[in-house]
């Protein structure tokens, strides 16, 4: 678990470096701040890229195995009183298959 302070992009990064597999990620289930996207507008930016690379947020990152994700999501005691998204899949290496 780790923090996005550098942005998810950056983040997904240290974790597919240490866990050596990729990731995909669901454009469309990035939580997005309306502030964020009127911003994005506002500026002529493209919301999915500010999504993935802005910072300074405090939202927690982890992965879980697929098979846990609906117990994890309809645990009622979550830690931090925070909600889950489900942003992407671990993919595992090419070459590992």
């Amino acid at each position: 678990m780790m923090d996005v302070s550098d942005g998810l992009s950056s983040e997904l990064l240290h974790i597919c470096h240490q866990s050596n597999c990729g990731c995909r990620i669901y454009e469309d289930r990035l939580p997005l701040d309306y502030q964020t996207a009127a911003a994005a507008e506002e500026f002529n930016l493209n919301v999915t890229t500010c999504a993935l690379n802005g910072g300074e947020d405090y939202e927690l990152l982890f992965t879980t195995p697929l098979s846990e994700y609906d117990k994890l999501k309809s645990n009622r005691r979550r830690p931090y009183h925070r909600r889950y998204y489900k942003k992407g899949r671990r993919r595992t290496p090419r070459n590992s298959r």
